[in-house]
């Protein structure tokens, strides 16, 4: 989850050449050789759900956005468009086009809206966009980013198209981790947000395993993804410097990898994901953390009292969730249950009527959060007025579960190496390779 501060700041803050000296940083060793602790062994990674090895590299399909319209441009070559194994068109060169489905047909035209190929050029329900050799492909609706790999293009019932970016998992990650940590933070930091991003997203391909058409969303609500915008040098360096390196857990020979969470600042302790994920893992216990404190901006590891309108919170939550809209306006929220952290659990909320909802802390933060006015996190005390509710004693920024970045950044700062920030986040976790 990186910042960018009302100058620099916003919400959310990962060859084989390489993998000898790669795994002697990890280990903490010296250059000739992989000292592996009981630890921090090398080991065969089992999925989630049964004991066999992931095996080579995976694609990651990832979900950019859902639009009526898809603006596209090709870099050098171009690119051509298929359905499945059947070349449909090519686009030659640099060309600037919008890709839409209209009257049962899929229509692509140029920029002064002049179609490029007839109707029957372009036939079925998944379109995919594919880079020729040595080109990359641009996508987007007013403004387009680029990426790596091919463009999924999925028409959806109500013809909004699902636009679908899927690439090598190593070449995915070089797009988030610049997303998620600051490029010139310490080397460790960035590893460290390598491996724990490479082990969230494999955990969500094989939960899902092959279900629906996308691993994944390029948003908060998965982890933020910008293809080549993200990238950068030095964080093309700690991908490739833990290339295949996840966490995992469990019993010797039958350890299992999970949702490695990481959130920008803590705010002094990690959250028990059992509270806020519904999920009892055990390197996602909670663990003090002293380090954010000295290194994240004052006003988000302690963020100012923030006054939200009553009639704005109730709007926010009914909108958001459709089930909440039979207590017709909510006139009072209690907080019912705090994590033994501090936290905020769970929130009564209560109708004109008197009918009443039980919601859970973060599902309620990020409904009622704004770029504007913003909940930064869970871990704050409720006061209400005759019409405003006051968040007040508020401390950190984003869930709190797991790696806490600025937390992170700091023990790297005075020399904890990547294998030992990991050790501090994720508690009984190994070091594993997927692939």
């Amino acid at each position: 989850m990186k910042f960018v501060f009302p100058v620099i700041i916003h919400g959310t803050v990962w060859s084989r050449l390489l993998l000898a000296f790669v795994l002697v940083t990890l280990a903490g060793c010296d250059r000739h050789g992989l000292n592996v602790d009981q630890q921090w062994k090398q080991t065969s990674i089992v999925s989630p759900e049964k004991a066999d090895p992931l095996g080579p590299e995976v694609d990651i399909r990832v979900l950019l956005f859902q639009a009526d319209r898809v603006k596209l441009t090709g870099s050098d070559a171009g690119y051509a468009i298929w359905n499945s194994d059947k070349l449909l068109v090519r686009v030659s060169g640099q060309s600037e086009t919008t890709l839409t489905f209209a009257n049962g047909s899929w229509q692509l035209t140029d920029k002064q809206g002049l179609a490029l190929f007839s109707v029957q050029a372009l036939a079925g329900n998944i379109l995919e966009i594919r880079p020729e050799p040595n080109s990359l492909i641009a996508v987007g609706t007013d403004k387009t980013l680029t990426y790596r790999g091919r463009i999924r293009c999925l028409l959806q019932t109500d013809n909004r198209i699902a636009v679908i970016n899927v690439l090598p998992i190593e070449s995915y990650l070089a797009g988030v981790v610049g997303a998620e940590m600051w490029s010139h933070w310490q080397t460790e930091a960035l590893r460290c947000q390598s491996i724990a991003s490479r082990t969230y997203a494999l955990y969500q391909i094989h939960r899902r395993q092959g279900r629906g058409h996308w691993d994944l969303r390029s948003t908060q609500s998965s982890q933020v993804y910008r293809g080549l915008t993200g990238e950068n040098p030095r964080i093309a360096q700690a991908v490739r410097q833990t290339r295949s390196m996840v966490l995992a857990y469990g019993p010797a020979g039958k350890e299992k990898i999970f949702p490695a969470y990481f959130s920008a600042i803590c705010g002094g302790h990690t959250e028990n994901a059992k509270f806020v994920f519904k999920q009892d893992i055990e390197p996602l216990k909670g663990r003090r953390c002293p380090y954010c404190k000295k290194s994240a901006p004052k006003d988000y590891y302690r963020w100012p009292e923030l006054e939200l309108s009553k009639d704005l919170v109730s709007q926010k939550l009914m909108n958001r969730y459709s089930s909440l809209k039979d207590l017709k306006a909510i006139v009072n929220i209690e907080v019912v249950q705090k994590s033994e952290y501090g936290r905020v659990e769970k929130l009564t909320l209560t109708g004109s009527q008197g009918l009443k909802r039980t919601i859970a802390a973060e599902p309620f933060r990020l409904a009622v959060t704004s770029a504007e006015k913003p909940l930064r996190s869970s871990w704050y005390r409720l006061k209400g007025t005759r019409n405003t509710w006051i968040f007040q004693d508020g401390r950190g920024f984003g869930h709190g579960v797991g790696l806490c970045q600025y937390g992170c950044e700091q023990m790297a700062r005075q020399g904890s190496n990547c294998r030992t920030i990991l050790q501090h986040y994720y508690p009984q976790a190994i070091l594993v390779r997927a692939y």
